[in-house]
């Protein structure tokens, strides 16, 4: 990682660093994944950059962050070599993945409380519902918050496209990486937890919000709901919510506006 580190350069180095290599003839291939690319001559790494460096990382530092990085990816390839059956998982989702009821919402009085009930580190928990993710990783960063934006990132980071750039004798050659089974790992874990928001709420259910993570309830039904996850061995915490009026409430201490007006 600190020779990693040390290679980081920004835009005009980069360039600089590429335009040398082409010049001097030297076998030059770029790497893009998602947003960073990766300069290699005759082989070897010797600039990497990417055009956006404001990702927020909570917690942890850029070292740290690529190394969680490295380690789920390594664990992600052993699970596909030792379990056949992920290769066979599809799950499609079809709806909403976030809802309001504002009908609802202006049925409640001033002052009413209503509860949220969240599921914690939701992407991590149903990566390892579905096999994705071994139980060790997952016990190790489960509870840390600081790692809390790198366990959402590494999900999100499994849709980036990734291709090899080639340049010899002024010819550029692009090769495109096939990178179908990391999009369908992304699809299944969002796909997968979409479902399970949306399958938490019945017909007969007081419900006024839900989303990707999760859902709001009256107090009549914060049972249904922690029964639900429960049954699915989720874990969750829930917040209790105070209508304040028409347009705002209040989560925990927070004011949130609920609709715009």
């Amino acid at each position: 990682m600190r020779k990693y580190a040390k290679l980081e350069c920004d835009v005009l180095q980069y360039s600089e660093l590429q335009d040398i290599q082409i010049n001097n003839n030297s076998i030059t291939k770029e790497q893009f994944i998602g947003s960073r690319k990766k300069l290699y001559s005759n082989n070897e790494m010797i600039a990497t950059m990417s055009m956006y460096n404001g990702l927020q990382l909570g917690g942890i530092s850029k070292s740290q962050f690529n190394s969680f990085l490295g380690s789920f990816n390594k664990q992600l390839y052993k699970q596909f070599l030792t379990n056949d059956n992920l290769h066979k998982i599809d799950i499609s989702f079809k709806d909403a993945s976030r809802d309001k009821n504002y009908k609802f919402y202006d049925t409640l009085s001033e002052g009413q409380y209503f509860y949220n009930i969240d599921l914690k580190s939701a992407y991590w928990q149903i990566a390892n519902k579905l096999g994705y993710l071994n139980d060790k990783m997952f016990d190790r960063y489960f509870m840390s918050d600081e790692y809390k934006m790198a366990k959402r990132l590494c999900i999100s980071f499994l849709a980036r496209k990734n291709k090899m750039v080639y340049y010899k004798n002024n010819i550029k050659t692009t090769i495109e990486c096939n990178t179908d089974v990391f999009q369908k790992v992304y699809d299944n874990i969002r796909h997968c937890l979409y479902t399970t928001m949306v399958e938490s709420i019945k017909d007969d259910t007081e419900w006024l919000e839900y989303n990707i993570d999760g859902v709001t309830v009256t107090a009549k039904y914060v049972k249904q709901i922690q029964d639900y996850f429960n049954e699915l061995d989720l874990k969750f915490k829930i917040t209790e919510c105070r209508k304040i009026d028409k347009t705002d409430y209040f989560y925990g201490t927070t004011k949130r506006k609920f609709k715009n007006r």
